[in-house]
């Protein structure tokens, strides 16, 4: 209940200076002991198939009652937009590949932001941002 009402600051989701964000007391006490979303990036590979490569992202996206998940990246350390890469995950995935993403659409930019959202069936999201740095 603390990670799933602890306000989100700077970059969104979980990131290795403020963790899942500022505790609020206030609304983990006020918050469903039931409810959960999951959106983890817990990596990411280069992995070659049938002569092509691609960056394979890992995680967790997950809810009590999960809806689906997206995948997109973007251009730069803060893009002003992001492009859907695959499919809509539809099922919950626990510690395992969540999509490859052709190595071509890497090829404007150094540095590269893979963003996951899950979507709770009750709308609420959660997203994560991996910054992905090239060369």
């Amino acid at each position: 209940m603390i990670l799933n009402s602890a306000r989100d600051i700077e970059t969104p989701g979980r990131d290795q200076y403020t963790g899942h964000g500022l505790v609020d007391a206030v609304a983990a006490l006020r918050a469903d002991p039931d409810f959960e979303i999951i959106a983890d990036i817990s990596g990411i590979a280069v992995v070659s198939e049938d002569g092509q490569t691609f960056v394979a992202v890992a995680g967790t996206v997950s809810a009590n009652q999960f809806d689906y998940a997206e995948i997109s990246i973007g251009e730069g350390e803060s893009p002003s937009s992001f492009k859907t890469m695959g499919e809509r995950v539809m099922t919950p995935v626990i510690s395992g590949e969540l999509t490859r993403i052709p190595a071509d659409e890497f090829r404007a930019a150094p540095v590269w932001i893979v963003r996951i959202i899950v979507i709770h069936k009750n709308g609420q999201m959660r997203e994560e941002w991996f910054t992905l740095r090239l060369g």
